[in-house]
């Protein structure tokens, strides 16, 4: 995953699978599977000003929980404005309905 601000949530899904299909509804396309998570990213904007237009990396983890969420940016930033948290929630809230 790439360096940087990242923000983290649990989906409330009980299946991986079902948080892979979430993400790809908001753009986002299989990257790496690993042994114990799955890395997706979204292509974007280098120079976009809002922070969901930027590229971003979903790191995607089974827990107790449900499914853990980490968004990052997928670029080098210096700080973010509360924008990739409101972005995770918004996903975790799509699959709530």
């Amino acid at each position: 995953m790439p360096l940087g601000t990242s923000a983290t949530t649990t989906l409330p899904v009980d299946r991986l699978g079902d948080a892979v299909d979430a993400l790809r509804g908001f753009g986002f396309h299989d990257h790496r599977v690993d042994e114990d998570a799955r890395i997706m990213t979204k292509p974007g904007n280098r120079f976009a000003l809002r922070g969901h237009q930027r590229p971003l990396a979903a790191r995607l983890a089974e827990c107790d929980e449900g499914v853990e969420l980490e968004l990052r940016y997928d670029q080098w930033l210096v700080f973010d404005s509360g924008e990739l948290t409101r972005h995770a929630q918004r996903i975790a809230d799509s699959l709530a309905r």
